[in-house]
C-alpha cells in the first residue's frame, strides 16, 4: 500500500543544484562498485532485524490534538 496521499500528477518539481554550484564533483557509482555492495549486503543478511525496518507511521490516519 503506497503511504502517499498527494496526487500522483504534483506539481513540485525539485531541483539541487547549490552542491554543484560549490563544486561538488560527482562521482557515479560503477557495476562492480554495486555488485560487491550486493554481495556485502549478502553476506551480513542474517544480522537484519526486519521489525525494526517496519513503518511505525500511517500517514492516512487523521492527526488528533
Amino acid at each position: 500500500m503506497n503511504p502517499r496521499v498527494e496526487a500522483p500528477d504534483h506539481y513540485y518539481n525539485v531541483k539541487h543544484t547549490k552542491l554543484m554550484d560549490l563544486g561538488l564533483d560527482q562521482h557515479l557509482l560503477s557495476d562492480t562498485l554495486i555488485e560487491s555492495l550486493f554481495e556485502i549486503t549478502k553476506r551480513y543478511a542474517h544480522r537484519v532485524r526486519p521489525e525494526a525496518l517496519r513503518p511505525t507511521i500511517d500517514w492516512r490516519k487523521p492527526r488528533t490534538g
